[in-house]
């Protein structure tokens, strides 16, 4: 939401959310490997 405030388009900000979600998934499955 911060983002958008500044002038960044939703859909860039969208890409970034996906990535922070994803990253975070990515370190919370490695300690179960």
């Amino acid at each position: 939401l911060l983002s958008i405030l500044r002038g960044e388009s939703p859909t860039a900000v969208r890409e970034r959310m996906q990535a922070f979600v994803s990253t975070k998934n990515r370190e919370e499955l490695k300690p179960s490997v």
